[in-house]
C-alpha cells in the first residue's frame, strides 16, 4: 500500500489506495449496482404478493352482518334477528352491551343464524344497539395454506324504541295541507314588476293545489275496525285494517299487549287479539306499520265471575254452568279460496288464507315456519303415524279461524324435543279440531315423558291458545289439549274439549275460563309453579282436578280460584305439592272436595270460600 493510505471501506482514501495498488478492473462498479437493483426488485415483488394475498383473504372472508325484521317499535316488541358470515360460531345477542334476557344461538353450517328476542320492557325511547358477538372456530384457506383457530366476530344493528303515545302521530301528516298554503302566492308581489309575470304566477298556482290534494288521501287511507267492538274482559276481537303498506309488518297494540302480523300485497290485514283479563272500559287499539298508523276503540265490559260467599253458595250457584261455557269457542270464520292438494308449507313471513287443504295421505297437511300466518282454511288430514293436521315449526306463528279434520297423530302440534331454543310467541285462536288421532292440540316442550321439573329450563314460551274447541267423541284415548313439559308464561283461555286437558310442566301459566266434559279426569295438573287457574269448569269427570308430579315440590305457589267441578266424586285430588291457594271453588255432587293422596303437604296452603252448589 502507498504511504499515508487509509483502509476504511466506503472511504474515498481507500478507493484511491486500491486504484494505485491494483490495475484497473472495468465494470466492477456496474456489476455491484446490477446486484443491488436485482435485490430491490425481489423485495418489491414479495411485498406485492403479500398485499394481493391479504386482499384475497379479505375477499374470501366477508364481514359478518346483522339484520332485524323490525327496526322501530315500542318496548316489549318481538323482533327476529338474522346474521350472516359468522363462520362456525356460538353467537350471543346483546342489548346496549348487556346480554340480560337476550338469546344465544349456534350458527348454522353456512355461517348464518336466525333468532327471536323481545326488546326490554323498560327500554327508554330512542335508538338502542343490538349486537351479535360470536367466537368463530374452524379453518379458513389462504392461498392454499390451511389456517385454523378461533376469532371474535361481531355485527350490530339499531332498534329504535317508540312510545305508544307517539305512534298515531303520523295521522297528523295532514300538515302537508298547510303546505297547500301557497300563500307563496305572495309571490304575486313580483307580479307588479311586469305584466307578463302575472300569467306565470297564475300557472304556478294550480301546481300547489294539485300537489296538496294527494296529501290528505295518504294520511286517511289507513283505518282499522274491531269485530266485535264490544266484548267482555278476557275476550277476543278481530282487528281488520286497510291502507297499510303492502306486504309489511303491522304492529297492533292494546293496553300492555302487542301483536304482530303481515299485511297483504294491497295493504289489508286481519288479526284476532285477546283483551287482558281484569280490563274494563274503552280500550284504544293502535295498528302501525312504518309511518302509517290508525286507531279504533273497543268497549270492554266486566265478565260475570262467580265469587260467592260460603253462606250464600247454595242459592247463588245452581245455574252457573252455562255462564262458564264459552259460546264463541270453535266457530271459525272460514272463507272461500283455492282447493290445495298435498302437503303445504307456509314459508317464513308469509300468509296462507281461505280455501281448503287436502293432504291426500301425507304425514303432515300444513307446516308453519317463522312469523307465518294461517287463517280461514279448512284442512283434511287422513295421514297415519307421527303426523298432524298442522305442525308449527317456527316462532311468531299465528293460526286463527281454521277447521281441522284429522285422523293422524295430532290435530295441531308444536314440538321441539331436545331443542333448547323451543318455540316462542305462537298464537292459536277460534279454531275447531275434529280429531280421532292422539291429541287435538299437543304442545311438547322437552323429551321427557313424565312432565317437567320446576327447575328445568323452559323451551316453549308465550304460547297463547284461545276460543278453540276440540271434539274427540269418536276416540277413547288421548287428550283434547295436551300442554306438556317445559313451558313458560303461556296463556290458555276460553277453550272447550270433550276430552281431558293435560297441563303439565308450566311456570307462570294463566289458565282461564276453560271447559272440559270428560269421564275420568277433567284437568291433569302437574309440575305447576307460580301459575293462575281461574274460572275453569269440569263437567262429568270422576276427578275434576288431578294433581301429578315428580316430588312434593312439583306443584307450588299457584292460585286456584272460582273453579267448579260438576259431577264426579272428587273435586281436587292433591299430590306432589305444597304452598298453594284455593279460593271460592265450587262443587256440585262431588263427595270429596279435597283429597290428599298422602304425599301432599297442605300445612302451608290457604283454602277459603269452598262451597257446594
Amino acid at each position: 500500500m502507498a504511504a499515508g493510505g487509509s483502509t476504511r471501506r466506503g472511504n474515498s482514501a481507500w478507493s484511491s489506495a486500491v486504484s494505485n495498488a491494483q490495475p484497473d478492473r472495468p465494470g466492477s462498479d456496474a456489476g455491484l449496482r446490477v446486484l443491488e437493483w436485482a435485490v430491490f426488485g425481489v423485495m418489491v415483488l414479495l411485498l406485492a404478493g403479500f398485499a394481493g394475498l391479504s386482499a384475497m383473504t379479505e375477499a374470501a372472508n366477508p364481514a359478518p352482518t346483522l339484520a332485524l325484521t323490525l327496526t322501530t317499535g315500542p318496548a316489549g316488541s318481538v323482533v327476529t334477528a338474522s346474521g350472516a358470515n359468522f363462520g362456525h360460531a356460538m353467537v350471543q345477542l346483546t342489548w346496549d352491551g348487556s346480554a340480560n334476557g337476550m338469546p344465544s344461538v349456534q350458527v348454522g353450517g353456512n355461517g348464518s343464524f336466525s333468532t327471536t328476542f323481545t326488546s326490554p320492557s323498560t327500554a327508554a325511547t330512542g335508538p338502542h344497539q343490538v349486537q351479535a358477538n360470536g367466537t368463530s372456530t374452524g379453518g379458513s384457506s389462504n392461498g392454499g395454506a390451511k389456517k385454523s383457530g378461533t376469532s371474535l366476530v361481531s355485527a350490530s344493528a339499531t332498534f329504535t324504541v317508540i312510545s305508544l303515545a307517539s305512534a298515531p302521530k303520523p295521522t297528523a301528516t295532514p300538515a302537508p295541507a298547510s303546505t297547500a298554503v301557497p300563500t307563496p302566492t305572495a309571490s304575486r308581489t313580483p307580479a307588479p314588476t311586469t305584466a307578463p309575470t302575472a300569467s306565470p304566477t297564475a300557472a304556478a298556482t294550480p301546481t300547489p293545489k294539485q300537489t296538496s290534494t294527494p296529501a290528505p288521501p295518504t294520511t286517511q287511507t289507513a283505518s282499522i275496525t274491531a269485530n266485535p267492538n264490544s266484548i267482555t274482559s278476557g275476550g277476543t276481537t278481530t282487528i281488520s285494517g286497510v291502507g297499510m303498506p303492502g306486504s309489511s309488518t303491522v304492529l297492533v297494540f292494546v293496553g300492555s299487549g302487542n301483536f304482530t302480523t303481515t299485511s297483504t300485497g294491497n295493504g289489508t290485514f286481519s288479526l284476532p287479539i285477546d283483551i287482558e283479563s281484569a280490563t274494563s272500559g274503552p280500550q284504544t287499539v293502535t295498528a302501525s306499520s312504518g309511518t302509517i298508523s290508525a286507531t279504533t276503540v273497543v268497549q270492554v265490559g266486566v265478565g260475570a265471575t262467580p265469587s260467592p260467599s260460603p253462606a250464600a253458595a247454595p242459592t247463588s250457584t245452581p245455574v252457573p254452568t252455562p255462564a262458564l261455557t264459552p259460546t264463541a269457542a270453535g266457530k271459525p270464520a272460514l272463507c272461500a279460496g283455492p282447493a290445495r292438494v298435498g302437503a303445504q308449507i307456509v314459508a317464513a313471513g308469509t300468509t296462507m288464507s281461505c280455501g281448503t287443504v287436502d293432504a291426500r295421505g301425507a304425514n303432515v297437511a300444513v307446516e308453519m315456519r317463522d312469523n307465518s300466518t294461517l287463517y280461514g282454511v279448512e284442512i283434511f288430514n287422513t295421514g297415519t303415524g307421527y303426523g298432524a293436521g298442522i305442525i308449527v315449526n317456527g316462532n311468531g306463528v299465528n293460526i286463527h279461524d281454521c277447521s281441522i279434520h284429522n285422523t293422524g297423530n295430532d290435530g295441531i302440534i308444536l314440538n321441539r324435543d331436545g331443542d333448547p331454543n323451543g318455540i316462542k310467541n305462537a298464537t292459536i285462536t277460534n279454531c275447531l279440531i275434529q280429531d280421532t288421532g292422539q291429541d287435538s292440540i299437543h304442545i311438547k316442550g322437552t323429551n321427557r315423558g313424565d312432565g317437567q321439573a320446576p327447575t328445568q329450563a323452559a323451551s316453549m314460551e308465550n304460547i297463547r291458545i284461545t276460543f278453540t274447541k276440540a271434539l274427540r267423541s269418536n276416540s277413547t284415548s288421548g287428550f283434547g289439549f295436551e300442554f306438556q313439559d317445559g313451558q313458560l308464561n303461556c296463556y290458555f283461555a276460553n277453550n272447550e274439549s270433550d276430552h281431558a286437558f293435560s297441563v303439565v310442566g308450566h311456570t307462570g301459566l294463566q289458565m282461564l275460563n276453560n271447559t272440559v266434559t270428560a269421564p275420568i279426569w277433567g284437568y291433569e295438573v302437574g309440575n305447576m309453579v307460580g301459575s293462575t287457574w281461574d274460572n275453569n269448569l269440569s263437567i262429568g269427570a270422576s276427578t275434576g282436578f288431578a294433581f301429578t308430579g315428580d316430588t312434593v315440590n312439583s306443584n307450588i305457589n299457584t292460585t286456584y280460584s272460582n273453579n267448579r267441578v260438576s259431577g264426579g266424586s272428587i273435586g281436587f285430588q292433591l299430590s306432589n305439592g305444597q304452598r298453594n291457594t284455593f279460593t271460592n271453588n265450587g262443587f256440585h255432587t262431588a263427595g270429596t272436595w279435597f283429597q290428599n293422596n298422602g304425599n301432599y303437604d297442605a300445612s302451608h296452603d290457604v283454602t277459603t270460600g269452598s262451597y257446594a252448589y
